[in-house]
């Protein structure tokens, strides 16, 4: 999961040419893991959420289940945001896709 995550961070910052400001709609790459932006549009975060989830449960302690949850929260508001900008800046943006979970939010 958590490559997944540093694999998606590389992906974003490959969209921006160096040296501008331009935005681009992020797509899969040749690498597997970008294979879910096909359904979410912050794939980083949850890939995040996933290694908070097998941590707790490796564990299995009400605290980290706790901080998986507040973290799964923070996360999906900043991924409906983020969401909701992509759907207003690109009129060709991906209908499909949700925000962090695929096929529900």
């Amino acid at each position: 999961n958590e490559y997944g995550n540093f694999v998606i961070h590389c992906a974003l910052r490959d969209l921006r040419p160096s040296g501008t400001t331009e935005r681009r709609i992020p797509h899969t790459n040749s690498n597997p893991m970008t294979q879910a932006f096909k359904f979410v549009s912050c794939p980083n975060y949850m890939y995040e959420v996933g290694a908070w989830i097998c941590f707790t449960v490796m564990t299995q302690t009400l605290s980290a289940a706790f901080f998986t949850f507040a973290g799964f929260y923070q996360m999906a508001i900043w991924a409906e945001g983020k969401h909701r900008n992509y759907k207003k800046e690109f009129k060709d943006y991906p209908r499909q896709r949700k925000a962090i979970l695929p096929f529900v939010l």
